[in-house]
């Protein structure tokens, strides 16, 4: 080495900052980086980087390879081989640096993601410029980059089995120490020893080695102590979300029980609204039976007045029969409408029907003065009906005219409905203005509160449909991107776009609205009546928690898909849960804002849900008796049953009987014994639901149904007819009643009693609040449903830490809950108490999370700490890297030295340096 070089050498260790940045700024670095970013993110496959000399190049210098540039195939074997299979030819490379180019650019799963990752990138522009300004010593003497590459990476080394593997720092060791030529050919055991006798590698070392343990324990210690932390503050989210829910509810059954206080403030309104609600119900259920039994009587008369028509052009005797038995039937079943239209008054029990006259009118005298409601008479429908069957059952045989009194009558029959259609819409809406009318003091402000709360909710409702949807289509992408083959680039522009249109859709709430989807609503409160909806954080809890999500790799891929499926969707779930509930309790509690009163709750919910329940297992019944009648049909074709059929048609009818005769529990069941179901409504006052009697028009008729092998085709005829012409006409008919009546008790319950929008709101977060534990899971783990503590042990710092966990949760919170829901159909004291309680039960479990988590947070600090040092020791190590340690930069000296000095020979025998006798000792002493 020439004296040039020796003070090139020290003007590299005196200027390092300004050459290093000299070199990274030069044209030619900045345009092989430039060069890198825009096209290492197209490669697929390691035949188009081969391809790609200048990209190539850029790479292998990098890695300090770009001798290897003419062996492709070397560099191919390297990229596509296994690097886990033992035999692969980097496993049997002694050279370190081909195991990091391996490790960070292998093919063998498909493209690396390294390729696609803009952090790869920004490494790989801090190492090419290094490499580069390193190549170009090298340009001047070979000696002075390996010296330089020895300063940069010496002081990361912490085996010597690293200084062998690396050929750089093996030569330059091996020169400083004036090891023989022969040495390399010892066993790499005895190479390994003889240089720990001559190294001290603690003086060698920098920061990042020589606490190299520590600050890898630092980084498992935050890993550990991060996924805790995560599973912590999601358990502290549903805790303080559900806490904040039912503190809410608590709060508005307050509220409602000062509105409903007889000897408060609206006392002179409770009074007076208890002497008119139940007229107001009673005109409720008289439309509403009237409405629903007329409502298919004009479409049906069309149909007969079809009948009429077709009835002459028949060629047999079957065909005429069948129309007129169609005819015959329809008209019974709308004189049956007819007739079953009305409804019984609440105070009285005696049956009315606003088409039957009777009663006259209804006079109600409201807060605004006295409404009337009329009736009509509908008997002239009747009587024409009657008349039309008459007139067409004077012609018995096919081909013949029918009497053309029958179409005249149906005529006038529907002009007379379609009147009386129009009159009960007129009554309606006089029912419905009078609604508006209750409480003048029910100011326009609340109606705007109530008109911008609607209007926000399903703008963030529709917003969150969208987010749904791109999150599902999210999921897909990535995992398209878990193919190791897939085109990793490309999917990865679709997951940034579509998280670019997640968080627009999150922001973009329409003009008018409250944006739901940032922060929760609030709308206040007037006459006492608590309204708010509950919104979200999507920003903190969705968009902000996508932020790292990526396909580059297959394992990105896999992570990301497994966060927005385990965690993300459920939340979004759970949140639109609770928007929807809380939309729909501001709605009926506007409804019924203008009444003050107290219904029996308890007994206008059991109605209500005995008539949900009812109406569920008529569905049920009705789907199969289709397929009884079905296995009819096949009997019927087959010409004769079978024992398999009589198997299947005893199993259909054990399960229609079962249907029938099992209501839900609690509940009252409406399809059998007849009669009417009354439901207390105010004192003195009822509303009833009319009761099928589906256990003798359908039950005891199954009976009758033989399709065995017995039977005959007659049979099976015979019990098609029957499920036609009886059952499911009595099924129908029995529905019809029910869902007039549950429709009026359901109506009532919503508009006159207050109590009962609560009611629902309340039922809705309970139902919700297992979907929001559920988005308390991380990683598997969820400390809301599980009695374990999570244990954190630390290495970098002393200490265990314990995250408790809280399973009480389910028994003292949610089960308390679920339990005062079900106490709702036979209680109707509200459910405060239970609140209450559960509540407590919250604040305990918060309580322990927060302490659990500041107790963390003592070891979190230190670990910080720890890793700030490392943080700060990589800065330097970038800034400075050919600083080294006093003995690294003195064995860089003496490589140096003696790399220059060609004469003097001063290489000891191997014999010497296996026997101990060399003459180096001078030397080695300065170096150790």
């Amino acid at each position: 080495m020439s004296a040039i070089s020796v003070a090139n050498w020290q003007g590299i260790l005196k200027n390092q900052q300004t050459l290093l940045a000299r070199s990274a700024n030069s044209p030619a670095v900045k345009g092989a980086i430039d060069y890198f970013r825009k096209n290492a993110p197209k490669i697929q496959n390691v035949d188009q980087l081969l391809k790609d000399k200048k990209l190539l190049g850029t790479i292998l210098t990098t890695y300090g390879l770009e001798a290897d540039a003419q062996y492709p195939a070397k560099i191919k074997a390297l990229l596509t081989q296994d690097p886990k299979d033992p035999k692969s030819l980097v496993n049997r490379l002694i050279d370190s640096r081909y195991t990091k180019f391996v490790v960070d650019l292998s093919f063998s799963a498909g493209a690396p993601g390294n390729l696609q990752d803009p952090k790869y990138a920004d490494k790989l522009a801090q190492t090419f410029a290094q490499n580069t300004y390193e190549k170009n010593l090298g340009n001047q003497d070979p000696a002075l980059r390996e010296a330089a590459y020895f300063l940069r990476n010496i002081g990361n080394v912490t085996d010597v089995f690293q200084i062998l593997g690396d050929r750089v720092l093996r030569d330059v060791v091996f020169k400083a120490l004036q090891l023989p030529d022969q040495f390399g050919t010892l066993d790499i055991e005895k190479q390994a020893a003889i240089i720990k006798q001559r190294l001290n590698l603690k003086d060698l070392q920098g920061t990042l080695a020589k606490n190299a343990q520590l600050f890898s324990d630092a980084n498992a210690d935050n890993v550990k102590i991060t996924d805790v932390t995560k599973l912590s503050q999601a358990a502290s989210a549903v805790v303080k979300s559900v806490s904040s829910e039912f503190t809410d509810i608590e709060n508005a059954y307050k509220a409602l029980a000062a509105r409903q206080d007889p000897l408060g403030v609206n006392a002179a309104k409770i009074t007076q609204q208890n002497g008119f609600v139940a007229d107001l119900a009673r005109v409720r259920g008289l439309l509403d039976s009237a409405n629903a039994r007329i409502a298919d009587i004009p479409s049906s008369i069309d149909r007969l007045q079809q009948i009429i028509t077709a009835a002459p052009t028949t060629t047999d005797q079957a065909s005429f029969d069948a129309l007129k038995t169609e005819f015959d039937t329809t008209v019974t079943r709308l004189q049956n409408n007819l007739v079953k239209a009305g409804y019984i008054n609440p105070s009285n029990g005696n049956p009315e029907s606003l088409i039957a006259g009777t009663p006259a009118s209804i006079a109600i005298n409201l807060p605004a003065g006295t409404v009337t409601f009329n009736s009509t008479d509908l008997s002239s429908v009747l009587n024409g009906l009657s008349n039309a069957k008459s007139a067409f059952d004077t012609t018995t045989t096919f081909g013949t005219a029918i009497d053309p009194n029958a179409a005249t009558n149906l005529a006038t029959a529907r002009t007379d409905t379609v009147a009386g259609q129009a009159f009960l819409a007129q009554q309606g809406g006089i029912y419905s203005q009078a609604l508006t009318t209750i409480d003048p003091n029910i100011s326009a402000s609340q109606q705007s509160l109530i008109f911008r709360a609607d209007f926000s909710t399903q703008d963030a409702l529709q917003r969150i449909a969208k987010i749904s949807s791109k999150l599902i289509t999210l999921q897909a992408t990535l995992e398209t991107a878990i193919d190791p083959t897939a085109n990793h680039a490309q999917l990865n522009t679709q997951v940034q776009q579509l998280k670019a249109d997640i968080e627009t859709l999150i922001k973009g709430n329409g003009g008018g609205t409250d944006n739901l989807l940032t922060a929760d609503g609030g709308y206040g409160s007037e006459e006492g009546i608590p309204l708010s909806i509950r919104g979200a954080d999507l920003l903190t809890q969705l968009r902000d928690r996508l932020k790292d999500v990526n396909a580059f790799t297959v394992a990105n891929a896999t992570s990301g898909s497994d966060l927005i499926s385990k965690e993300l969707r459920p939340y979004l779930a759970s949140r639109t849960n609770i928007i929807k509930a809380d939309s729909a309790y501001v709605q009926s509690a506007a409804a019924s804002a203008p009444f003050v009163i107290t219904p029996d709750t308890a007994q206008l919910r059991l109605g209500t849900q005995s008539a949900a329940d009812s109406l569920s297992r008529a569905t049920t019944v009705g789907s199969l008796l289709g397929q009884l009648r079905s296995l009819a049909q096949s009997a019927f074709n087959a010409g004769d049953g079978s024992a398999q059929n009589s198997v299947d048609a005893d199993a259909l009818i054990q399960s229609i009987t079962d249907a029938i005769n099992t209501p839900g529990s609690g509940l009252d069941n409406l399809l059998v014994g007849g009669g009417v179901q009354n439901y207390n409504f105010i004192p003195g006052a009822q509303l009833g639901i009319t009761k099928g009697d589906l256990a003798n028009t359908i039950t005891s008729q199954l009976a009758s149904i033989d399709l065995s092998s017995t039977g005959s085709s007659t049979a099976a005829k015979n019990a098609i007819d029957l499920i036609n012409s009886t059952l499911l006409p009595a099924l129908a008919d029995a529905k019809l009643d029910i869902t007039t009546g549950s429709t009026t008790i359901d109506t009532a319950r919503k508009t006159f009693d207050p109590r009962a929008a609560l009611d629902d709101r309340f039922t809705a977060a309970v139902a919700n609040i297992t979907t929001q534990v559920q988005t308390a899971t991380v990683s598997g783990k969820n400390l809301l449903t599980s009695v374990a503590d999570s244990l954190v042990f630390l290495k970098s710092t002393p200490g265990t830490y314990a995250i408790s966990g809280h399973g009480e949760f389910d028994q003292n919170v949610t089960k308390g809950l679920q339990n005062a829901v079900t106490a709702l159909l036979t209680n109707s004291t509200s459910p405060l108490s239970v609140i209450h309680s559960s509540l407590l039960a919250l604040t305990s479990i918060s309580i322990d999370l927060s302490g659990d988590a500041s107790q963390l947070k003592f070891g979190s600090i230190k670990v910080q700490d720890t890793l700030t040092a490392k943080a700060k020791a990589e800065a330097a190590q970038l800034t400075n890297p050919y600083t080294g340690t006093t003995k690294a930069k003195l064995i860089a000296n003496q490589f140096l030295a003696f790399n220059a000095d060609t004469t003097t020979g001063a290489n000891q025998s191997l014999a010497d340096l296996l026997s101990g006798s060399s003459n180096t000792n001078s030397i080695l002493n300065l170096l150790i």
